[in-house]
């Protein structure tokens, strides 16, 4: 739909950190990956060191850890996605903790854990869901903003984004009596928006 994944956004590691070593599979490449010879790994680097590459390049994580793909910040802060790609996507004016298209804490990572942070895989820099009576989960991040899967929506700014574009086209519409609504379309000339978005599995 032209979206990047929220916390892949320019802005990214001001509001969500990626916990690589929270994806599944990661000992196993960091295993494998000690010896391995790359230009965009220097000289002398050891394991970790160049884990943590391959967890903020997306170059090399495509190369090396392909499921990391989908965590790793882009734009000016990971400097890994070209203008041309980035430019062309549409981001709310802010980070939203909201939005459909961010990764929840327990994705793409195994033996998770919601009372062991070592096994988030994402973690809010901020504490943001202050209506969780459990300190620990203020900072946690949520598909949609919430834990329980069947109450997630798309959030406003996610349908602001889909409007801006996809707006509609036609004469403005009438606001008859007969005519329903979505809560969340903006007003104006813009059309309802509803769709579903499938979670990663993990």
């Amino acid at each position: 739909m032209g979206f990047l994944h929220e916390h892949q956004r320019p802005d990214a590691a001001d509001n969500a950190r990626l916990n690589c070593q929270a994806i599944a599979g990661y000992a196993d490449v960091m295993k494998d990956i000690g010896d391995v010879q790359d230009d965009g790994f220097a000289a002398g680097e050891d394991a970790r060191e160049k884990m943590n590459k391959i967890c903020s390049t997306l170059a090399l994580a495509e190369k090396y850890f392909p499921v990391t793909v989908g965590f790793v910040p882009n734009g000016e802060h990971g400097g890994t996605m070209p203008p041309d790609v980035y430019l062309p996507t549409q981001t709310s004016t802010e980070f939203d903790p909201n939005s459909i298209m961010l990764y929840g804490s327990d994705a793409g990572t195994d033996g998770f854990n919601w009372l062991d942070r070592s096994t988030w895989t994402l973690i809010h820099t901020k504490d943001v869901h202050m209506n969780y009576p459990a300190g620990f989960l203020r900072n946690a991040e949520f598909q949609g903003g919430v834990m329980n899967w069947d109450e997630r929506s798309i959030s406003k700014p996610d349908t602001q984004r889909v409007v801006q574009l996809y707006p509609k086209k036609g004469p403005r519409r009438q606001q008859g009596a007969a005519q329903k609504r979505d809560d969340n379309a903006t007003d104006g000339n813009c059309a309802p928006v509803r769709f579903v978005c499938c979670p990663i599995s993990h």
